[in-house]
């Protein structure tokens, strides 16, 4: 097989040319990485606001609830006692 010196030499360039490229390349690999990090956090943050109001409405449907349900056995208790017929042993 016979070696063609033109295509030695042009692969020996990219090889260069990619073990140059990588070593300029990788800070700005390493920087828009932690940028991506940087947003990733910003949107876990966001979300994590939103769950937290999410929470806190459900939190209020639930004390509301809570306090209407008490607020109608309290009305029931009351409505039972006035609605009593009078025994014979009462006065």
């Amino acid at each position: 097989m016979k070696v063609h010196g033109p295509s030695v030499a042009i692969g020996f360039a990219s090889a260069l040319v990619v073990a140059v490229v990588t070593r300029r390349l990788r800070p700005v690999a390493v920087e828009m990485a932690a940028l991506a990090m940087d947003v990733a956090n910003v949107a876990r943050a966001a979300i994590e606001v939103q769950r937290e109001k999410v929470e806190d409405f459900w939190c209020d449907v639930q004390h509301r609830s809570t306090q209407k349900a008490q607020q109608r056995r309290k009305e029931r208790m009351r409505r039972s006692e006035t609605e009593r017929p009078a025994t014979a042993s009462e006065p």
